[in-house]
């Protein structure tokens, strides 16, 4: 970890704001990146994760509660018929 991660979960614990993590989940189901967030509340963990992700799945915990996962979206059956004609 980082010095500035390391910061940033001291700061949290002062100021009693809870961290959150971020995981984010590849193709295969395991995780390849983590990210710390200070949030307020749940949702605004959650809010940060998702941006974080992008098209791609994620978990965000706190501590050994998680909180939300989120998968990205299979492509609907328009776009791929569309992919297939090109």
């Amino acid at each position: 970890m980082s010095n500035i991660g390391v910061l940033k979960l001291r700061k949290a614990a002062q100021e009693d704001v809870p961290t959150y993590r971020a995981y984010l989940i590849g193709a295969d189901n395991r995780i390849f990146a983590a990210h710390i967030i200070d949030a307020r509340s749940d949702d605004e963990a959650a809010a940060g994760a998702r941006a974080l992700a992008g098209p791609l799945s994620a978990e965000v915990w706190e501590r050994s509660r998680r909180i939300a996962r989120f998968d990205p979206e299979p492509p609907s059956v328009t776009a791929s018929v569309a992919i297939r004609r090109t």
